[in-house]
This record gives structure tokens, sequence and C-alpha cells, in this order.
């Protein structure tokens, strides 16, 4: 499934968001120190040829020129081409409901091996 955050910015190097990092997913209102979905995050996504065929991809092959041939994502001025900036894969740690409107949380390193007790340093609504 796809998931959709209203912040953090990325690259990965801005967002806090690395390989192992946990988030939590709680309602609006909920505790969050009570049970909650967890992902971690195993992977940075990273660009593919399939960009290609993306409907705006013209205009993107006119803003960036690529490093290798037409391949504009390649590019490194160019978000997607940056950790994280096509976006993450995960696990499911702790299985629960995801909705639009729930408070996304990094869990803090020191909870991830015991109970998640306290609310990381980011909280981001979920957008879609």
């Amino acid at each position: 499934e796809n998931i959709i955050l209203e912040g953090p910015d990325y690259p990965a190097s801005t967002s806090g968001f690395y390989v192992g990092c946990r988030l939590s997913f709680h309602e609006q209102g909920e505790r969050t120190d009570g049970p909650c979905t967890v992902i971690e995050l195993t992977e940075a996504n990273t660009p593919c040829y399939r960009l290609q065929y993306v409907p705006w991809a013209a205009e993107a092959q006119s803003r960036w020129k690529g490093k290798v041939g037409n391949k504009w994502w390649t590019d490194p001025a160019c978000l997607l081409s940056q950790p994280g900036g096509r976006g993450w894969l995960a696990k499911i740690v702790v299985a629960g409901n995801v909705t639009t409107g729930d408070i996304c949380t990094v869990v803090p390193a020191a909870a991830k091996s015991g109970q998640i007790s306290s609310p990381g340093s980011h909280n981001e609504i979920m957008h879609t």
C-alpha cells in the first residue's frame, strides 16, 4: 500500500528518516503511548525507467538532463534522485489500520526494542 505524509521534507538527510527508522500511526486525539500501527523503513525506493512514462515526463526531461542518456530522474538536481526522494519501502512491525488524518510519529530509537512510550521528534498528519 502507499501512504503519503504531509511533511517532513526530503531528502532523507533532512527528513529524519533512515533505514531502520520506525513510524507509528495513531488516530488524532489518541494517546501516543497506547496500541498503534508501526512500520519500519527497510529501503529508500529508487527511481526507475518507468518514470519516462509518467504524464509529466517531457516537462521533467526539459528541466533535468540526467546523468545517463535521457534518464532525467538520474540528475542530481532532481529530488527524486535523492535517498528517500521516491519514497520508502517498509515492513509492518505492529499490524493495524491506518487512515487519512492519522498522526505519524517517528519512534525514538530507544523505544524500538520495547514499549513505545513517547512520541518522536516529527508529528506529521497523514495526508492520503
